[in-house]
C-alpha cells in the first residue's frame, strides 16, 4: 500500500523522445497491430477512467 498527501494518485506520466513525428506514427501503427497491447488493453480497462 502506498499514500501520498497533496499529489493525484492515480497519475501515471511519462516522457519520450522522438526524431519525428512519422517515427512517432509507425510507433502507433506497430502497437495497434501487437495482440499482446490489446489483451493488455481490454484487462486495464476497467480501471481508467475514459478519456483520461
Amino acid at each position: 500500500m502506498t499514500g501520498s498527501i497533496g499529489a493525484r494518485e492515480a497519475t501515471v506520466e511519462a516522457h519520450h523522445q522522438v526524431e519525428s513525428l512519422a517515427q512517432l506514427e509507425a510507433f502507433f501503427a506497430r502497437i495497434g497491430k501487437i495482440d499482446a497491447h490489446a489483451k493488455w488493453g481490454k484487462e486495464i480497462e476497467p480501471y481508467v477512467v475514459s478519456g483520461t
